[in-house]
């Protein structure tokens, strides 16, 4: 069977919760300011036996994910620590903002984990301890581990630093300011870190950081010539740090990820695409830097599909900061040219892969690819005529895109949708053709909004939006219909 058909991702679901309660029971129960630390510990636990039993559901780079997008969240200067000085924070906190500690606290303690003297004696002493081992107990005695840097700052900062690198004259310098793309960076808060580094004879090693930056001298014959042949240097190896990386030069990764893009791992270009445009994002690199990195992408090489879901997300963000339609016709066009074009060719000649081929369809509708509108357009008058039995063996997220596709060329598909919408009784047929009003009008959004918000769509998502908190109601709308604003 190929990777995620509709199955395989119900066995995915039972198998998630199955491990999850396995890891809750070996956790004891905690106070409301405590929740993060447990739900993440059993996170954790989830993850690691899933990614130990079932290998091929590639959960290394799920998780990956999961930690990326976290750290847009804790990239904001509003961002709070894990460990709040302020006992009642966690009385007006909504899920979304649990959730946003809780994967923050999963990607520091994978950090932690990630140095190979506390894996297996931590493991042990969770599995020895019994259950109902208290969490907190649990938590003290990691923190007390030996020879582990000083653990504090990562759980009691907000926010998290960039790890600036530079070469010259043989040396290597670093400096690691607070990654911020919403203001100015503190100034006082500094990271200790142990960083996992590949030089350019591909010898992996680790360097310790104590302060706020740091100078050692180097030998490396690559970086003393400027030639095309240049291997570059790789900091956070498999992201296993909850941190950026900046290169002052990141032509050398660029040159490589053209010449040999099979070198990186895909978690190393996950995180090389994430770090450059993130440094776009805060002002640190110029735009066309990140676009001339992203066009190895051309080539028709990269078949992962959580690096093409990177790539989407940020190529998302970049277009939702172009103000004038005239010049996001042009970056729409460059991403159809550069990045998207062959691979939506080749994934017509490849279909097993529905995981990586709803992605790359997703990003070529997106950016008004002819071919995929076409093929899309086709699909929903498929819909208009048979029902959702049209999508009979397709995946949830491709069936999002024939509605989001549909509304944006048809006057009246928003209407339709919506009749729809109001008469379906299955709640899977209500999520879809939600995702895909999400990217219609604005009127079409106000319309979904009254529906949602007086109560004429009975389903569970009315259920999700009730309460008495507007500031969570305000939210939860927001993440139901925002995708498309």
């Amino acid at each position: 069977m190929g990777l995620y058909t509709s199955s395989e991702r119900r066995l995915r679901s039972i198998a998630e919760h199955i491990s999850q309660d396995i890891a809750y029971q070996w956790l004891g129960s905690e106070s409301w300011e405590n929740l993060w630390l447990s739900s993440a510990l059993a996170s954790l636990l989830q993850y690691d036996s899933l990614r130990t039993l079932y290998p091929e559901w590639q959960y290394d780079r799920y998780s990956l994910y999961d930690m990326l997008v976290s750290m847009g969240t804790d990239a904001l200067l509003s961002a709070v620590p894990v460990i709040n000085p302020n006992p009642t924070f966690g009385d007006r906190m909504c899920n979304f903002e649990i959730d946003a500690k809780v994967n923050k606290a999963v990607s520091l303690l994978r950090m932690i984990w990630s140095l190979e003297h506390l894996n297996e004696t931590f493991i042990d002493k969770l599995i020895n301890s019994g259950i109902y081992y208290k969490t907190e107990e649990l938590f003290k005695n990691l923190l007390n581990e030996e020879n582990l840097p000083d653990l504090d700052s990562w759980f009691h900062q907000s926010g998290f630093p960039t790890l600036t690198v530079a070469f010259k004259y043989n040396e290597l310098f670093i400096s690691q300011p607070q990654f911020v793309v919403d203001g100015k960076a503190s100034n006082s808060q500094h990271w200790n870190m142990v960083v996992p580094y590949k030089n350019s004879n591909g010898q992996l090693s680790t360097i310790d950081i104590n302060g706020d930056s740091m100078v050692t001298s180097i030998h490396d014959a690559s970086y003393e010539s400027n030639t095309s042949s240049r291997i570059p240097w790789l900091f956070n190896v498999d992201h296993k740090g909850y941190y950026r990386i900046n290169y002052a030069d990141w032509s050398p990764i660029i040159e490589s990820l053209n010449r040999n893009t099979l070198q990186f791992t895909p978690n190393d270009r996950m995180t090389i695409i994430s770090d450059v445009f993130a440094m776009v994002k805060s002002g640190q690199q110029a735009i066309d830097v990140a676009l001339e990195l992203v066009k190895y992408l051309g080539l028709g090489l990269e078949t992962d599909c959580y690096v093409w879901r990177i790539v989407e997300r940020e190529l998302e963000y970049i277009r939702s900061m172009i103000e004038s339609e005239t010049d996001k016709s042009l970056f729409d066009r460059y991403v159809i040219n550069n990045i998207i074009s062959s691979n939506y060719d080749k994934k017509l000649e490849n279909s097993t892969d529905k995981e990586l081929n709803t992605v790359l369809t997703r990003i070529a509708c997106r950016y008004n690819l002819q071919s995929c509108v076409n093929d899309a357009l086709v699909r929903y008058n498929g819909w208009r005529n048979n029902g959702f039995a049209e999508f009979q063996n397709d995946l949830v997220d491709s069936k999002e895109i024939v509605f989001c596709t549909a509304i944006k060329k048809y006057s009246s598909a928003g209407d339709v949708m919506l009749e729809s919408l109001i008469r379906s009784k299955s709640s899977m047929e209500q999520l879809i053709l939600l995702k895909g009003l999400s990217c219609g009008s604005l009127n079409t959004i106000v319309n979904l909004l009254d529906i949602l918000v007086n109560g004429t769509l009975n389903s569970y998502f009315q259920f999700e939006i009730s309460g008495d908190d507007n500031f969570c109601r305000d939210h939860i709308v927001t993440r139901i219909v925002g995708y498309g604003l």
